[in-house]
């Protein structure tokens, strides 16, 4: 397994800005959230290297997968307060 540090994450991403990529980190939050339930961090850093764990071990998929777990209407609810929340 790979060592997804901050270093890693800096080289690796150095120039992604999960501000400007709302729905990625929508989706993202909606997933730490649920894997991690209350302990779930959402600072972009630790986004990002859930991000490359899912990628370096071919695990992008459950992004989707877990967004399908949501109603439709619940999951548009909950999406539409995640991207308010990030452009405040």
């Amino acid at each position: 397994m790979k060592d997804y540090t901050n270093d890693f994450i800096e080289e690796q991403m150095g120039d992604v800005n999960l501000d400007h990529l709302p729905h990625t980190k929508a989706l993202l939050i909606l997933y730490v959230t649920w894997k991690y339930e209350d302990n779930a961090d959402t600072s972009n850093e630790s986004l990002l290297r859930e991000w490359w764990y899912l990628h370096g071990e071919n695990l992008l998929h459950e992004l989707f997968t877990n967004e399908s777990v949501y109603s439709p209407k619940q999951y548009e609810e909950y999406f539409k307060a995640v991207i308010r929340g990030l452009k405040r």
